[in-house]
């Protein structure tokens, strides 16, 4: 009976017909998206300057990510393998790109290799990947592999039939890694249909495909609530609520407060578009970002006012627009604004649209009855000026992440050794904490000033604030090879208000280093915040 349905022949059979008939275009992807990878992000790959969240998940954590709801995210860690290995994390993640781009390929009908080159480029190198490859490199590939999954199930949705239930299953998959790239399949979806309508599609002949990718993220959102329940069942670990970083924000919020984040969230976009992150002079981003943005909104009127697009279709269209800021803000909304570059990814997708966009505007055989100006090479020009711009901020960042790196370990380094020469103090069971963070490290490197915006290296210290106790003991056990016994998390968080401490001297005046009571006290800093 198994046979019958299910032979590894068959199936080989399968995927050797389709690897034939798309060996091409994968080729392709996987060619140009490892082109932009490995210039950009080959050093991060090949040095081990973990920093911020990436200190204490050397070796991962998976019961913070099941607290979270990123209930498969330990699974495929355990697959993968729990070191934090730089180079095969960041080898994982270009295999998973270089898929995504592929299907992306597929999704938008795209064959032309200088298409696919800016794709490639787009989905690799952006804010998003830079601050995921220097501060949570633990992180990139599984990142990576949920939006893969996310567009993996446009494309299952957009291809069979009854591919709105496969593609449930894949993003349900997708939002079990990581729960903000749910908005990478809304905006494609949202996107196709804009696109479907500039063609001159109908709105009757589209209603049934937005009814089946309703039903799609309905399914997805239930597989997924079945599997936080199965994994409660089995670890015991509840998921956090009514706190940071947890999935039940939105269900605290009164109805104006989701209308005014909701304004925001379109604040939000026009603000990371305008104010771009990176190592480029300010004004040189927002010219860029106007050039390009013009020459979108151009390219879509030629396509908007063309005859076959009937006025019903237009007004649909130009609320299609005006909705993709939304979609691709929606985890904006779901968190009450809470967001960071990682859960922003979607944002670039902007970029890939824009082109996509253009260079249907000059397609003369299919639109033979459009008014066209060819501002396709102009905006693959400029594109391309992004791109560069976006390789020199990674590099830029990866410097200043290795050279920080090594001052916070040289400086630690010193005070492991001023607490080992301290009277009664015995390694391992002696329990010190640390009080503030360092005065003797630069609090910002003028040259590398535009990069403290980017999430994760907002600090010249590679020990940041939140978690700072974890963090701690992680680059003493890891790093330094210490056995250092840390105060517990609420002894830890009352001393760093402590009256007696707020009056000792500054690491590395005589004293800043002393036992308060049986602790061993070591005050960095005047910060006494945790």
């Amino acid at each position: 009976m198994i046979k019958r349905f299910f032979s590894i022949d068959k199936v080989h059979q399968f995927l050797q017909n389709k690897f034939t008939a798309n060996r091409e275009i994968l080729l392709v992807c996987i060619l140009y998206t490892f082109l932009f990878g490995l210039v950009t992000h080959s050093f991060m790959a090949l040095n081990s300057s973990f920093s911020h969240d990436s200190l204490p998940e050397l070796f991962a954590v998976n019961e913070w990510k099941l607290k979270l709801g990123r209930v498969f995210a330990p699974i495929y860690i355990q697959v993968r393998g729990e070191i934090t290995l730089p180079w095969l994390i960041v080898l994982l993640g270009l295999v998973y790109n270089s898929l995504s781009v592929f299907l992306l390929t597929k999704i938008f009908n795209i064959k032309s290799r200088c298409m696919i080159f800016f794709i490639s480029g787009i989905l690799t190198v952006n804010v998003s990947s830079i601050a995921l490859i220097s501060s949570f490199i633990h992180e990139f590939d599984s990142y990576m592999l949920s939006i893969l999954l996310s567009i993996l199930s446009v494309y299952l949705w957009k291809r069979y039939e009854k591919g709105y239930l496969y593609g449930a299953v894949s993003l349900g998959f997708s939002i079990g890694i990581y729960q903000a790239y749910i908005s990478v399949a809304i905006s494609l979806i949202v996107f196709y249909f804009l696109l479907e309508l500039l063609e001159g599609k109908k709105v009757s002949s589209l209603f049934k495909r937005g009814v089946t990718s309703i039903v799609m993220f309905v399914f997805g959102g239930v597989l997924y609530y079945l599997a936080l329940k199965v994994a409660f069942l089995l670890t015991g670990i509840p998921v956090r609520t009514g706190a940071y970083n947890s999935l039940d924000t939105i269900f605290h919020m009164s109805f104006v407060e989701i209308l005014y984040t909701t304004v925001r969230a379109y604040v939000n976009m026009i603000r990371n578009i305008i104010f771009y992150k990176s190592i480029a002079p300010r004004l040189i981003m927002f010219a860029l970002q106007i050039i390009l943005f013009t020459f979108g909104a151009i390219s879509f009127l030629q396509l908007l006012l063309r005859e076959r697009v009937k006025t019903r279709e237009k007004l649909l269209s130009c609320f299609l627009v005006l909705l993709l800021p939304l979609v691709m803000n929606i985890i904006f909304i779901l968190t009450k604004g809470f967001v960071h570059d990682l859960m922003l990814f979607v944002h670039w997708f902007v970029y890939i649209f824009l082109i996509i966009i253009c260079r249907m505007a000059v397609d003369r055989e299919k639109h033979h009855d459009l008014k066209f100006f060819n501002l396709q090479p102009a905006v693959m020009m400029f594109t391309f000026l992004l791109l560069w711009i976006n390789i020199v901020t990674g590099h830029s960042v990866y410097l200043k992440k290795d050279l920080e790196h090594k001052a916070s370990i040289s400086l630690l380094t010193r005070v492991l050794y001023q607490i080992e020469m301290q009277d009664n103090y015995v390694t391992g069971e002696t329990p010190v904490v640390f009080v503030g963070e360092p005065t003797t490290l630069l609090p910002k490197q003028n040259k590398f000033s535009p990069l403290y915006e980017i999430e994760g290296n907002q600090k010249t210290f590679i020990i940041t604030r939140w978690g700072k106790r974890w963090k701690t003991q992680s680059t003493f056990h890891y790093l330094l090879n210490n056995p250092i016994l840390l105060v517990e998390e609420e002894q830890w968080n009352a001393m760093q208000k402590d009256s007696t401490i707020e009056k000792m001297p500054i690491y590395p005046e005589k004293g800043s280093i002393a036992f308060v009571g049986d602790v061993l006290v070591v005050k960095l800093g005047e910060s006494l915040d945790n």
